[in-house]
């Protein structure tokens, strides 16, 4: 007797170029499609979306898209789309469509919170928000974000933490030497990166007070901000002085092939689920320093040995800056954090790792009666 495939339909708020997209897509990359068939649901189409393009050219993958009407149409497509495909199981992989919950009558559903839920609460409408909040269960990609859902209220056994998959990266054509090379930045200086968008949430202007009380003492600190989130601080920088010091790449198609001609990584952020950019950083060989918040201490593990020299203990640019220059002054210190994350932290979230996690989560939903 065949088994009978099972069908999951994956709702998503809209194809960005983000991190949340790109899960999205390794998720359903190596999501085993001889007992699984995807079907992807997008509530809001956004035009020139890479993730959207790949995800249906190259695996394949049928994507319906709810349209740009008015709530109620999107709801009556939703049950169209429901009544045709007959799902068994609808995973929402966006906050804010979790609220479809509602609309999906009794099916088995599983709901999603990939940020922290105090960014995600400012977004919302109060109702909007305890229709998010209502499916039975929830993937979250930090212990952090479970702790945010349970102190709402949510029931511990409801919310599963299932980190991010990690795919490393082919390796770059270019060295580190020939990579400085391009943006004029010597092999005897320490250089410091940063990467993301031009958004409030990622607090570059955090970054550049850090790296000007650093480099007032370190003479031989160099910056570079990759991606389009150096352009808004792009002013500070030379109200600062500081023109000179740090590169601004502006956007570019994948930051990661630029991390391996940086020493150290600075994750400056306010707010994170699971920062995929960390898990690169390492990968590359930059020894992190980050704030903890989101999913950093899951990846950079309760038993590292360096926690005291990479976790700030609160959000102070001088206190951040001294860490920095310890850093950028022990290239052994540096060796060592390197080989312990890249030996010990990064195989965790190999999707070897993660996809069994879910396999086990969607077989005890669908057993469930």
């Amino acid at each position: 007797m065949i088994e009978k495939k099972i069908i999951i339909l994956c709702l998503v708020g809209q194809f960005g170029n983000g991190g949340t997209e790109k899960q999205l897509y390794l998720f359903l990359k190596y999501l085993d499609r001889s007992k699984y068939i995807p079907v992807v649901v997008v509530s809001t189409a956004d035009t020139g979306a890479k993730w959207q393009d790949i995800i249906h050219n190259e695996l394949q993958i049928n994507i319906h898209f709810l349209g740009s009407g008015p709530k109620p149409f999107k709801i009556a497509r939703y049950v169209s789309i429901l009544c045709a495909i007959q799902p068994d199981l609808i995973f929402s992989w966006s906050f804010h469509t979790n609220a479809y919950y509602s609309f999906s009558f009794r099916r088995k559903f599983i709901g999603s919170l990939r940020g922290q839920f105090s960014m995600a609460k400012s977004e919302l409408t109060i109702f909007h928000l305890k229709k998010s909040l209502s499916p039975p269960y929830f993937v979250v990609n930090s212990t952090m974000i479970q702790k945010e859902l349970i102190d709402q209220g949510i029931t511990p056994e409801k919310v599963n933490v299932i980190s991010n998959i990690f795919e490393p990266e082919k390796e770059c054509s270019l060295g580190k030497s020939e990579l400085r090379k391009q943006f004029g930045i010597r092999d005897d200086e320490i250089l410091v990166a940063g990467a993301g968008r031009n958004t409030p949430e990622k607090d570059f202007s955090f970054f550049v007070d850090v790296f000007s009380s650093a480099c007032k003492i370190k003479r031989d600190l160099k910056a570079i901000l990759i991606g389009s989130g150096g352009l808004g601080v792009k002013n500070k920088i030379k109200e600062l002085g500081l023109s000179d010091n740090i590169v601004l790449t502006g956007e570019v198609p994948y930051a990661r092939k630029l991390l391996p001609c940086a020493d150290i990584f600075f994750l400056s952020s306010i707010y994170e689920g699971m920062p995929n950019v960390l898990l690169e950083a390492i990968d590359s060989g930059c020894t992190p320093i980050a704030m903890n918040i989101g999913g950093v201490l899951d990846i950079l593990g309760n038993d590292n040995p360096h926690l005291e020299c990479i976790i700030p203990p609160e959000r102070d640019a001088m206190i951040v800056s001294k860490m920095l220059i310890n850093l950028a002054d022990n290239p052994n210190l540096r060796n060592k954090i390197c080989h312990f994350n890249k030996d010990n932290r990064i195989n965790q979230f190999k999707w070897d790792k993660i996809m069994p996690l879910y396999y086990n989560l969607f077989g005890t939903i669908l057993n469930r009666i």
